[in-house]
């Protein structure tokens, strides 16, 4: 059984995604550098969401959004059900309803993620123009 967990302090957040990021570092440079550079400088604006997806005591997907920018997501690369994951992360973060200006990340997560995404929303993968440039 899967749960999500958001977090409002970036100390504690980075500390629950740290194994995450010990599972794939290469992967992981972006979402790293982007929570270091908040942790030492934060971003003014709105809070960052900050959100994993628990599966097992273990963390098998986190996403972070800082102020405007692209939702970057990470997600455990050994997890056995990756589909599923996403499809958890991409309905705790569609309910937040926290702006998502765009998903960044390794390639093959982001594009099953902005598949996810699509079919949950009127937004479809590849519409910049936003909900209302889709068929109603």
């Amino acid at each position: 059984m899967r749960s999500s967990e958001f977090f409002t302090e970036l100390e504690t957040f980075q500390a629950r995604v740290r194994p995450l990021i010990e599972v794939d570092p290469v992967g992981a440079t972006m979402f790293g550098s982007v929570l270091v550079g908040q942790l030492l400088a934060p971003e003014p604006g709105i809070p960052p969401l900050m959100v994993v997806i628990v599966e097992q005591d273990t963390v098998a997907a986190a996403a972070m959004r800082i102020t405007e920018h692209p939702l970057i997501v990470l997600l455990d690369p050994g997890n056995a059900d990756p589909a599923g994951v996403l499809a958890d992360l991409t309905a705790v973060v569609a309910a937040s309803g926290q702006p998502v200006p765009g998903l960044t990340g390794r390639r093959p997560t982001v594009v099953a993620l902005a598949e996810q995404w699509s079919a949950g929303s009127r937004c479809p993968v590849g519409d910049t123009a936003g909900p209302s440039a889709a068929p109603a």
